[in-house]
């Protein structure tokens, strides 16, 4: 986490040596289009043992982590880009004790769906940086389901739903790669606060209520027009 908000100090104060050089790189463009996403796969392990009787609680975690976003706008201003964006999360973790004399093994999946209205507003810093602040807001679906099982059972899968209104606010660095190809960074913050329903087979229905908050990059191409 330190790390996260370091850079985006870092991309704060670039954008704060804005020079007059920068005041004309906008001017030639009507359109953009993105396409940004991330990966992220993580194995963590513990192990923690407890008072002196020789007892040994850990386990193993991996975790994979696939985000995709394409974001695309019309400029109503030299700077102000106005548009839409479709964003796409695949989450996937599980998780085995350590010791695990019956073979225990949790398994967790989770998809996000996003679709809303987006805005940018570009800060050109030369005639080939520019720094950018982003807002999105609009319809939140998620879907989870989670698997237990060990080497004598399994037990029924547990399917949650949600949906709701998102948020997110990002800041993006680009550089120019040609005049109409940039490539782009985005350090992004998202929240959720969604309803829904987590249903295990030969139960009632249960109400949910999902509400989450996460720090995030998107790494992509934009195509300026």
């Amino acid at each position: 986490m330190k790390t996260h908000v370091s850079l985006m100090i870092i991309i704060l104060a670039f954008a704060g040596v804005e020079s007059g050089h920068g005041q004309s790189m906008m001017r030639m463009y009507r359109y953009t289009y993105s396409i940004a996403g991330f990966f992220q796969s993580s194995h963590s392990s513990a192990d923690m043992d407890q008072g002196s009787g020789g007892v040994r609680i850990g386990g193993e975690t991996e975790r994979e982590v696939l985000q995709f976003s394409t974001r695309n706008g019309f400029f109503v201003l030299r700077h102000l880009a106005i548009g839409g964006e479709f964003a796409w999360e695949h989450r996937s973790e599980s998780y085995q004790p350590d010791p695990n004399p019956v073979n225990f093994r949790s398994r967790d999946y989770a998809n996000r769906l996003f679709v809303g209205p987006w805005a940018r507003w570009y800060i050109p810093a030369s005639m080939r940086w520019y720094t950018a602040l982003e807002l999105s807001i609009g319809y939140v679906r998620q879907n989870e389901e989670n698997e237990e099982s060990t080497s004598v059972y399994v037990l029924p899968k547990t399917t949650s739903t949600g949906n709701g209104v998102g948020i997110n606010a990002g800041l993006g660095m680009g550089y120019l790669l040609s005049r109409g190809m940039v490539l782009d960074l985005t350090a992004r913050y998202g929240a959720g606060w969604l309803d829904g329903a987590v249903r295990v087979p030969g139960n009632p229905d249960r109400d949910l209520q999902w509400d989450y908050g996460e720090l995030h990059f998107l790494l992509g191409l934009q195509l300026l027009i």
